[in-house]
């Protein structure tokens, strides 16, 4: 046996350490071959005394101890006499009388205590003093699961969240139903006297925290449930996670659709074949102004119209298709719970050419599941949708959401990248013959164009990926096609893609165009312009709505977690969320206003990054910067923050330069009251006449219509009119 004490700090001090028999009883990984049987415990002599078994089991010994400490107490305080040990609920403290304010109303009646909280604020009990009215002036259950700071979930321990969610809310009433000396029941009622929450007790040991729900098809309601187990005080209550997440999702179905006939365990969405479709999105004027009046965009193409045509925003790209999002994030194939999605990030693409949704149109959606992977947070999921309008693909969306804690096993992990753009740029022949040895380059048969020197090539591909680890793929496939720019400017597929393989740690088809791909945008060194009104310092703030109700019933998205009080904050959050994608609309009016010039059309990508939590009656301030540019785009970067507080939202967009019209006045001789008799005869004429006159009298304070009458000599200019 080697000494149980480190003999010099040398370079051999870890296996010294590492050779002490006390260390081998407590750290296993100092333990020859990490063997829990070749662990060496050295008693000390205390301990020796009481080892008279051999081999006596460590449960053997742990009970020992257990029993041996309970028969001690029994001994010294009550002298063994089981007669003399008092009966209690559970072990705890014993509860303190603090008597509710004035303000708070409360009647008693048999079998039956009900209070009511006052409307104002300020005149709201205090949490404990609230709590302890409610338990009852006995120890109980309900006083267990009132006060009680640490349950037991699963096989871990968490705040006990009950407390915060019966915190006193103005306006509510609270009636405790007793049975006896015991209460039985705990119901919440709001401010109109609807039920919005219970607490019951079903057994000895069954309890039932249920919440009540607003939704279309009536009340919903979700139950949570706990075991109640007096004989341990440090946790008496346990919350019941069997069947949790099934409940949890069917809550999440019922708020969201009409009907809760919807999959719960969809495992066809991990098919690489599998869509899913839907049809018969009506575009409605009356859906357009509601959703702008919530996020506050006052562009006149959505209001009146231009030319007349009334269009919709950007935003009903995804309106239009949430029911099949909402679809997919309510199977259970996703995550075992619903409740655990965060929304992470949100891109809109509007496909080169396409105009902009109009009042009217019918548009069809088609998603697909484009990513599931583990990280360090929890299970991330990418769904891709195309939107269709008139058979035609004229807009995609990628929304990012993660599952919080959850983990998904490696060998069902995948990522497809849909729609990837690269450019490359040919400029020699022996970039030519390197591109046509690669395998998956292959020309079309019917097609006489071939690459030269000079050439721009765009690949348009799609890749999946599946993961053997981390970092290497179990396999890899990449298929696409090329274009060529042929002289008229039209693009030709000159060639397809088709790249396959097994075990690989990447993709030599997307690694080849990024080393080779042209660049298409540049960055200003400086950081970018700041995009502010010439009149002003920065953006104008913007007030959070005082309910997330008017969003949740334009957008179709009900998630409890944006209107539930008492869902949100069994959550873990402060209170009901404000949606992500209403922060997001919110933002990008901003950037149509001040980036786009009012022009909504300009706008062909928007991409948005939800990094923090967003509450009603929030106020936001967005800045926005024009940070460089991309094939004739502006890029635009924004950071929407929360007036002195944290940032909310980071966004970016691609913005088309506006229509240019170059007007050529010709050359001939100008006159003394040339245009002047059309003024007199015609009224389109004059129209045009008096607009300019009035626009040069307004900012020049000078006189058009007197220029070309009297031609003067000398004019004074007042710069503002």
């Amino acid at each position: 046996k080697p000494v149980p004490f480190i003999a010099v700090l040398d370079e051999d001090f870890a296996e010294l350490a590492y050779k002490d028999s006390l260390w081998q009883s407590e750290d296993l990984d100092s333990v020859v071959d990490q063997d829990p049987q070749r662990a060496v415990i050295q008693q000390g002599p205390v301990a020796a005394r009481y080892s008279t078994i051999v081999d006596e089991p460590v449960k053997d010994i742990l009970d020992g101890i257990y029993h041996g400490h309970v028969a001690a107490l029994f001994n010294r305080d009550y002298g063994s006499d089981a007669a003399r040990v008092p009966v209690v609920e559970f072990i705890g403290a014993q509860p303190q009388y603090a008597s509710l304010p004035a303000s708070a109303k409360e009647q008693t009646a048999e079998s039956v205590r009900t209070y009511q909280l006052p409307d104002a604020l300020d005149q709201l009990p205090d949490l404990g003093v609230w709590l302890n009215t409610l338990a009852g002036p006995s120890n109980s259950w309900l006083r267990a699961l009132l006060t009680v700071l640490v349950i037991v979930e699963g096989s871990s321990y968490a705040v006990n969240f009950v407390p915060r969610v019966l915190r006193p809310r103005p306006g509510h009433a609270a009636t405790v139903t007793e049975n006896g000396l015991q209460p039985r029941l705990l119901e919440i009622a709001d401010d109109s006297g609807a039920s919005v929450l219970t607490i019951e007790r079903h057994s000895s040991s069954s309890i039932e925290l249920t919440v009540y729900h607003p939704a279309v098809s009536g009340t919903i309601s979700m139950s949570y449930f706990f075991v109640y187990h007096p004989e341990q005080p440090l946790t008496p209550v346990h919350f019941i996670t069997e069947g949790h997440g099934i409940r949890m999702h069917k809550l999440y179905k019922d708020a969201w659709f009409d009907n809760a006939d919807v999959p719960t365990d969809n495992s066809s969405l991990f098919d690489t074949n599998f869509r899913l479709r839907s049809d018969g999105f009506v575009i409605t004027k009356e859906h357009v102004r509601a959703f702008c009046k919530n996020v506050g965009n006052r562009s006149k193409h959505f209001s009146v119209g231009v030319g007349g045509t009334l269009f919709a925003p950007m935003e009903f790209i995804c309106i239009s298709t949430m029911p099949n999002l909402l679809r997919a994030l309510s199977s259970m194939a996703l995550t075992n719970d619903v409740s655990k999605f965060v929304h992470l990030h949100n891109k809109y693409r509007m496909l080169d050419g396409v105009t902009m949704l109009k009042v009217g149109e019918s548009v069809s959606s088609e998603l697909t599941v484009t990513e599931l992977v583990s990280t360090p947070t929890g299970r991330r999921v990418t769904l891709f949708i195309h939107l269709y309008r008139r058979g035609q693909n004229i807009a995609t969306i990628e929304s990012v959401f993660l599952s919080r804690g959850d983990v998904v096993d490696i060998d069902k992990t995948f990522h497809h990248v849909l729609d990837q753009r690269f450019t490359i740029r040919l400029g020699s022949e022996g970039d030519i013959v390197a591109l046509e040895a690669k395998e998956w380059f292959v020309y079309r048969e019917d097609v006489l164009a071939r690459v030269s020197p000079g050439s721009t090539i765009e690949f348009c591909l799609d890749s999946k990926y599946h993961f053997k680890s981390d970092n290497v793929y179990s396999s890899v496939s990449t298929i696409g096609r090329a274009f060529i720019k042929s002289r008229s400017g039209r693009s030709v597929h000159i060639a397809d893609v088709n790249f396959e393989c097994g075990v690989s740690a990447k993709d030599p088809v997307v690694e080849y165009l990024r080393r080779h791909e042209a660049a298409s945008s540049s960055l200003f060194d400086h950081g970018g312009h700041p995009l502010v009104p010439m009149d002003e310092v920065q953006l104008p703030p913007v007030k959070v709505p005082d309910s997330n109700w008017e969003y949740a019933r334009i957008s179709a998205d009900g998630n409890p977690i944006h209107v539930n009080t008492y869902v949100a904050e069994i959550a873990g959050l402060p209170g009901p969320i404000t949606h992500g994608l209403w922060t997001s609309a919110s933002t990008r009016a901003l950037v149509e206003c001040y980036a786009a010039n009012g022009d909504p059309e300009r706008i062909r990508v928007y991409q948005a990054n939800f990094v923090g939590m967003v509450l009603p009656r929030d106020e936001l301030r967005t800045e926005l910067f024009h940070v460089g540019m991309k094939d004739g785009r502006m890029l635009v970067k924004g950071i929407t923050s929360k007036v002195g507080g944290d940032r909310v939202l980071e966004c970016g967009a691609e913005i088309e330069q506006p229509t240019t019209a170059y007007v050529f006045t010709g050359q001939g001789s100008q006159e003394v009251g040339m245009g002047m008799e059309l003024y007199k005869q015609s009224a389109a004429a004059r129209d045009v006449w008096d607009r300019a006159e009035q626009h040069m009298v307004t900012k020049y304070g000078v006189s058009l219509l007197r220029i070309v009458r009297t031609n003067p000599k000398e004019l004074t200019v007042h710069f503002g009119g």
